[in-house]
């Protein structure tokens, strides 16, 4: 009897050693020449196949199966194939509100429209949140001009390292801000290198393809506003990548109630619709091998895994391609004309007088001085200076009475706001500011129009000036 029991439990158990050897031929998988212990590995094949067993025999909504992580510990996973940091520095750029959106269709899918790049593979590099940006930036290009461009996540990886940290993870909504001051190049033109895990240094030899205006943040946890979100375009998402689920998911509607909100996982939602159950379908960037074919799809209206709690989508995509003779030249030398005006009306208690100097000098700092009167004690309050330059729409803000420095997009300088000396009494003030110009700086940032808004500690309308800029004396090359 002992003998047929143990006959019985060998003819259930999984025939591990042929799963092993189809696996390291499916994946070309080859331990010997990396120093890896093909041993070890094998154990952990075991341990995951156990789990792949043990699931599907539940017959749930959704199922796993051995992929090209199936060596894996979920440890060894996690560490190279995640990276959201929800808590990115901003760097002060205006998000645009969330519109009222009534025609929202009960279904859609954004890969069928044509509004989808093939799936990626970040590899083993934590730069999830670049797969997911670039995913929402070529969808928001498509429906804003009918074309898809794949965009390059090396440009954000390795040069966008003040607000975001490349292989270490980085945040969808910095990513977008980055966008906005300095577009975003081609995939063809800067592709991606740092699937070995090691980020890599910025090597800007590209014009950017898109930029955009901003970007929006849905409201958290408002699973119909994200709806109405997707119905309008792809839409980034943080999730918590739940362990097992997520390295190991081959199919169905994950509908899994102990999976967490802590959220390490930037991926992309195209889509909305119901097989069964409600579903968002989400891209990932794991390689098309991954899921089905490298998409998972999610419960919806449950907070699968996080998925409503910080859904972010650019605005105003469009193209620079238009621009690109202007990006590509550079104006060495010479000075840049300034005029200006100012833009306040009666309810602003501020008045620009005066400004000197009249130019900038390429290549040097110049300090620029605003001369006027305000009607009111000035202790405190915020400003915002908006640009239009080229294809770019930077923005920046800070605090009236507190210096701040601003880096221009294109490796073109620094804006120092030197600060409002506060209090600032009734009657006469100036207000400076510290323009360094590099030696040579595109063709499109000499020609810019900038307004510059500031607002008092009680939130009430303080000065407005717009500037204008120009090539005087240059050279352009």
């Amino acid at each position: 009897m002992g003998a047929s029991l143990a006959t019985l439990a060998a003819a259930d158990q999984p025939d591990y050693a042929a799963m092993w050897m189809k696996f390291k031929s499916d994946y070309n998988k080859d331990y010997s020449g990396n120093g890896e212990d093909e041993q070890a590995k094998f154990q952990v094949f075991k341990q995951n196949v156990d789990i792949i067993e043990e699931h599907n025999a539940k017959k749930l909504s959704y199922w796993l199966g051995v992929n090209e992580f199936a060596d894996l510990t979920w440890e060894e996973f996690s560490s190279t194939h995640l990276g959201y940091k929800s808590s990115g520095s901003s760097s002060g750029l205006t998000k645009v509100p969330f519109p009222n959106i009534t025609d929202v269709a009960d279904s859609i899918d954004w890969v069928a429209k044509g509004a989808v790049t093939p799936v990626k593979n970040q590899q083993q590099c934590g730069s999830c949140w670049a797969f997911s940006s670039t995913g929402s930036l070529e969808g928001a290009m498509f429906v804003s001009t009918g074309k898809l461009i794949s965009l390059s996540e090396e440009d954000l990886v390795q040069c966008n390292s003040i607000t975001d940290h490349g292989c270490q993870g980085g945040l969808m909504d910095n990513a977008f801000n980055w966008v906005q001051q300095n577009g975003i190049c081609s995939e063809s033109a800067y592709p991606y290198t740092s699937g070995g895990g090691v980020t890599g240094s910025c090597k800007k030899g590209c014009s950017p393809v898109v930029s955009i205006t901003g970007h929006t943040d849905v409201p958290s946890k408002d699973e119909s506003a994200l709806k109405a979100a997707v119905s309008k375009q792809p839409v980034s998402v943080a999730i918590e990548a739940d362990k097992s689920a997520f390295q190991l998911y081959s199919g169905g509607i994950l509908d899994n109630s102990a999976c967490g909100t802590n959220l390490d996982h930037g991926v992309l939602v195209v889509g909305y619709g119901t097989d069964g159950k409600d579903y968002w379908k989400v891209k990932n960037s794991w390689g098309a091998s991954w899921g089905e074919q490298g998409y998972i799809r999610m419960v919806r209206n449950k907070n699968q895994c996080g998925i409503s709690q910080e859904p972010s989508y650019p605005t105003g995509a469009k193209a620079a391609a238009a621009d690109s003779k202007d990006l590509e030249e550079t104006v060495q030398g010479g000075t840049l004309k300034i005029t200006w005006s100012d833009c306040g009306d009666s309810s602003y208690h501020g008045k620009v007088k005066s400004l000197s100097p009249d130019t900038l000098a390429i290549g040097q700092k110049t300090t620029i001085t605003g001369s006027g009167t305000t009607d009111e004690q000035v202790t405190g309050g915020s400003f915002t200076i908006t640009a239009k330059v080229g294809p770019l729409s930077p923005s920046y803000s800070g605090e009236v009475c507190t210096a701040k420095t601003f880096d221009l997009p294109l490796g073109a300088g620094s804006v120092s706001w030197d600060g409002v000396k506060c209090p600032v009494a009734v009657g006469a003030v100036d207000v400076a500011v510290d323009v360094s110009l590099s030696s040579a700086i595109p063709a499109s940032l000499a020609k810019a129009t900038i307004t510059a808004k500031a607002t008092d500690a009680s939130g009430g309308n303080l000065i407005c000036m717009s500037l204008t800029t120009a090539p005087s004396q240059s050279i352009v090359v």
